[in-house]
């Protein structure tokens, strides 16, 4: 269920004139880039940042996925540790 004030931003998002004001909402299934994080040592072999999707209303991601993006697993590892999270698999140092 989304709050009132995200209700009326997905209404006003629709007219084009403010949609250049508003922030998007984002909703459920939404794919999106984390920029907040380290960025990745190879960056002629994998893109910069974290790539997540909206699930519950809660930022959500995997290995799996992301690297099927084409992140970096160290990256993810580095991000998830810095929100307090304990990532199940330990990215391989590039040599």
């Amino acid at each position: 269920m989304y709050s009132f004030s995200e209700r009326l931003r997905m209404f006003l998002i629709k007219i084009p004139w403010i949609n250049n004001y508003i922030n998007p909402v984002i909703l459920e299934g939404d794919e999106m880039i984390l920029l907040e994080c380290e960025k990745t040592k190879f960056p002629k072999h994998y893109n910069e940042g974290v790539f997540a999707w909206m699930e519950n209303r809660k930022i959500c991601t995997t290995l799996e996925y992301h690297e099927s993006k084409g992140g970096d697993p160290e990256v993810l590892h580095a991000w998830l540790k810095s929100k307090g999270k304990d990532p199940d698999f330990h990215p391989m140092k590039q040599s």
